[in-house]
């Protein structure tokens, strides 16, 4: 048996579960002043190919 603890996240794309190797996906604010915040994580560059288009056309939406 290992004590080796593992923890386990969830893509914010395709929501599957990513053990090793992840992306994170951060936003900063326009504000200097304003931490820079953890939104997901992702299991890799389709994922995050996925994620951008996703991001880009709901900020698309909202400038209309």
């Amino acid at each position: 048996m290992s004590d080796k603890i593992t923890s386990y996240l969830n893509c914010a794309s395709c929501d599957k579960r990513i053990r090793h190797t992840w992306i994170q996906v951060i936003v900063r604010e326009l504000q200097e002043d304003d931490p820079i915040h953890t939104v997901g994580f992702l299991c890799g560059e389709d994922c995050l190919l996925d994620y951008a288009a996703m991001v880009g056309g709901l900020m698309m939406k909202e400038a209309e």
